[in-house]
């Protein structure tokens, strides 16, 4: 049985293999995020920060457990200081991202006293485009330095 300091399992699939399997963990992590937040923002009227925030916290959490057994192959207990430190600090820097530009977006657009509706279409557009444009970077880093094959 594998344990906390075992650095890699068995098998580890190919990086074209694990750029899928983490695109379809994101896509699904992103349905559950992105989900959260709008309904934080339509339903609860909650401010964009906050909305965001929480919506990260859920997709984070899902991606991290999830993503490590299907995209890295990862079956042992993770390693607090080897794996989940370094898993944290990637992804709040890309959290980070997306609730600085929900944040500027709403400031920006705050004045235009948008309708509910509207308000959460800009909002959430700005959001989703915040996610894609770190994908490429966010992986590169957990599939070299949080999840490499040691």
């Amino acid at each position: 049985m594998a344990t906390a300091d075992t650095a890699e399992p068995v098998a580890r699939p190919g990086v074209i293999n694990r750029f899928f399997r983490a695109g379809a963990t994101s896509v699904v992590a992103t349905v559950l995020s992105h989900g959260t937040y709008i309904g934080l923002l339509a339903a609860a009227h909650s401010s964009a920060t906050f909305a965001s925030s929480v919506a990260w916290l859920v997709g984070a959490s899902f991606n991290y457990f999830v993503g490590r057994r299907i995209t890295w192959g990862r079956t042992n207990r993770p390693h607090p200081i080897r794996e989940m430190l370094p898993y944290i600090a990637v992804i709040a820097a890309s959290g980070m991202l997306s609730i600085g530009v929900a944040t500027l977006t709403d400031h920006v657009i705050g004045p235009m006293h948008l309708s509910t509706a509207s308000r959460t279409i800009v909002l959430e557009a700005a959001n989703i485009a915040s996610y894609g444009v770190v994908f490429f970077f966010k992986f590169t880093l957990l599939d070299r330095l949080v999840f490499r094959h040691r």
